[in-house]
C-alpha cells in the first residue's frame, strides 16, 4: 500500500489486477525485476508487484490479467517473451467495453432517456465526495467535480437533446407525470358533470 497506489484507489479507480485476482498470498504477481541477467536476486531484496493498470468508468471490466515475463517457466510469469525487453515483467490487461457509453445513460441502459433524467433529478444538488467516480456519475455529476449543479444540468439537457433531437428536452419536461394526468382528468371530468347538475 504505496500512498500513490492508496491516492489513486482513493479516487475511485480499481486495481483490474487484483479484481480479477484476489489471492495475494497465492498468486502474488511479482513483476519486481527478476535482475539481470535473469535470474538476479540479491539476498535481502522484497519482491512484489509494481507495474499496476487501474482503471474506472461504466461500461468497463476487465476481463483477462496476465503477467509478461522472462522466461514462462518462471512462477511469478504467465507469459514468457523471448528476448524480453525489461528489467522487470509487466502486467497486461484486458477489458470488455459493454456497447458504446453514451453520455448522460446514468443507468446504464444504452440509452439517454426519461429514466436518466428521473435519476439526474434524484440527486440534483448533491455533495458525492466519498463516492467513486462511477457512483458520482451515475447519480449526474457529469463533469467528474463530485457535485450535480447547474453545470452538470446543462450537460445533462445537451446529451438528451444530443439522442433525441433539439427541442426534445423541453418536449419531455412538458409531458404531464402520471399522477398529475390523472388529476387533471379528473377535475376535467369533475367541472363536466357540475355543468351538466347546473
Amino acid at each position: 500500500e504505496w500512498p500513490t497506489s492508496r491516492a489513486v484507489v482513493g479516487a475511485g479507480l480499481a486495481d483490474a489486477f487484483r479484481e480479477l485476482r484476489p489471492d495475494e498470498v497465492n498468486d502474488r504477481g511479482e513483476t519486481w525485476t527478476p535482475g539481470y541477467p535473469a535470474p538476479t536476486l540479491a539476498p535481502g531484496e522484497v519482491h512484489d508487484r509494481i507495474d499496476m493498470v487501474y482503471y474506472a468508468g461504466l461500461h468497463v471490466s476487465p476481463t483477462s490479467a496476465q503477467v509478461l515475463g522472462y522466461d514462462a517457466s518462471d512462477p511469478n510469469t504467465d507469459v514468457g517473451l523471448q528476448p524480453y525487453p525489461s528489467d522487470h515483467r509487466a502486467v497486461v490487461v484486458e477489458f470488455s467495453l459493454a456497447g458504446s457509453p453514451l453520455f448522460g445513460d446514468l443507468n446504464g441502459d444504452s440509452a439517454v432517456d426519461v429514466a436518466d433524467w428521473v435519476q439526474f433529478r434524484t440527486w440534483h444538488r448533491t455533495s458525492f465526495t466519498g463516492l467513486t467516480r462511477g457512483e458520482a456519475y451515475s447519480r449526474g455529476d457529469l463533469n467528474n467535480d463530485y457535485l450535480s449543479d447547474h453545470a452538470d444540468f446543462v450537460l445533462f439537457k445537451r446529451y438528451y437533446e444530443d439522442a433525441h433531437g433539439r427541442g426534445a428536452f423541453a418536449a419531455m419536461l412538458a409531458v404531464p407525470e402520471p399522477a398529475g394526468g390523472l388529476l387533471g382528468c379528473w377535475a376535467a371530468c369533475f367541472v363536466a358533470r357540475r355543468r351538466r347538475m347546473s
